[in-house]
């Protein structure tokens, strides 16, 4: 279901209406989960590797997570389960659940920008001491290789500095827990929440003064975004092979309802979204996606086989549009960063007919940029640049 105690104004879910008295139609209720039990053999649904139980927000939904779960782990011992939370509904009672059941567990938490969606679970001391309490165990009872328990740090207005938000979080758990640095996506991608270029500028800033600080200071995935960078500058063949860049268009991911409708992907899973319902078989249609390597702005960019071309539900429109400009700056600092760290060199520009997607006033589904002949990138630190020759290099890998 979609219900949320939060109404965060760039929600990958949607941003519109009453989240907490959302009555959508595929609301559902604990008397749904067995009818979906004795669904799943009839719709011939065999055990996955990864379930990911999303909404809306989970803690609004325990009285029938509690009912679900326990029954899902029976039946599929062997397949990771995860769920993700705003964290301000986490209660021992859920705690328990996610631990009986070895739910692994994502906090949605955007570190100093969290003023930004609303109160911050890690400054009220019960529900802080129920998280840490949480971690502590899950981590002493590991039950798979992925992080029993991290934070998922989406960009805003405020949180533009990585390793800023990463001590938010950290400094307050007291413990070095793990945490991805993420751009806005899904329906809140911008359209209803804007961030301006300027901001993205010093963000790209921030993260390659990140990614050459202290690793204690950065998130836990910077170091893979650089080397999956550096693995691009190897490559000869535009990302041949290479996935786009949503797991939604993997041909054996799947995301549904307890009522049987199949919708395109997680973030968009509202009655104009269902692409099909396995009570009726028939009514299942394929999804397009698009692929980054047919799209003309694509084919001029500096970083496509990074950014595997955003959303691929979006050919164009400003929905395409804004979601490029986030992750075109995202990219920016990993990108100076592996370079300086491979070569020992510092970039100051990249030259060529690049295109840049840009806002229009009416939404139209084909190409709308600005076509511009190189793009001043980020700087090192002057105390940074003193120590590059010292900087640990990553192999070309």
């Amino acid at each position: 279901g979609m219900k949320c105690n939060y109404n965060c104004k760039y929600c990958a879910e949607g941003t519109n209406g009453d989240r907490i008295n959302n009555s959508n139609f595929n609301s559902i209720s604990p008397n749904d989960v067995d009818k979906f039990l004795k669904n799943l053999d009839k719709w011939g649904i065999k055990q996955p590797k990864l379930l990911d139980f999303r909404g809306g927000e989970p803690g609004v939904y325990i009285k029938l997570l509690e009912k679900l779960i326990p029954a899902l782990r029976k039946r599929w011992p062997d397949t990771v389960f995860q769920t993700l939370t705003n964290g301000s509904l986490i209660t021992e009672r859920f705690a328990q659940l996610l631990l009986d059941n070895q739910v692994n567990l994502i906090i949605s938490h955007d570190g100093n920008g969290q003023c930004e969606r609303g109160p911050d679970p890690l400054d009220d001391p019960k529900k802080l001491k129920i998280i840490k309490s949480l971690y502590e165990r899950m981590m002493a009872n590991r039950w798979s290789k992925r992080p029993p328990l991290k934070f998922h740090v989406t960009i805003n207005k405020v949180a533009i500095d990585p390793a800023a938000a990463v001590q938010h979080i950290r400094s307050r758990m007291g413990y070095q827990v793990t945490v991805d640095w993420h751009v806005l996506g899904g329906q809140g991608n911008g359209l209803t929440y804007r961030i301006s270029d300027e901001s993205l500028q010093q963000m790209a800033q921030n993260m390659l003064n990140a990614a050459l600080a202290d690793k204690a200071c950065i998130s836990n995935d910077t170091d893979i975004h650089v080397q999956n960078i550096i693995k691009t500058f190897i490559r000869d063949d535009y990302g041949a092979g290479i996935p786009p860049f949503c797991s939604a268009t993997n041909i054996n991911a799947l995301t549904m309802d307890l009522n049987g409708h199949v919708f395109r992907c997680q973030n968009f899973a509202d009655e104009k979204d269902v692409v099909g319902d396995f009570n009726d078989p028939q009514t299942l249609k394929p999804i397009h996606w698009v692929d980054f390597r047919d799209r003309e702005v694509c084919q001029h960019c500096p970083f496509p086989t990074v950014c595997l071309g955003s959303c691929p539900l979006f050919e164009y429109g400003n929905f395409f549009n804004e979601t490029c400009r986030y992750k075109f700056w995202f990219i920016m600092g990993y990108f100076c960063a592996a370079i300086i760290r491979t070569l020992g060199l510092i970039p100051y520009k990249i030259v060529g007919t690049i295109y840049r997607p840009k806002y229009s006033l009416i939404d139209v589904n084909h190409p709308v940029y600005d076509v511009v002949d190189h793009i001043d990138l980020p700087q090192p630190q002057p105390a940074v640049i003193e120590k590059i020759n010292n900087l640990p290099n990553y192999p070309m890998l």
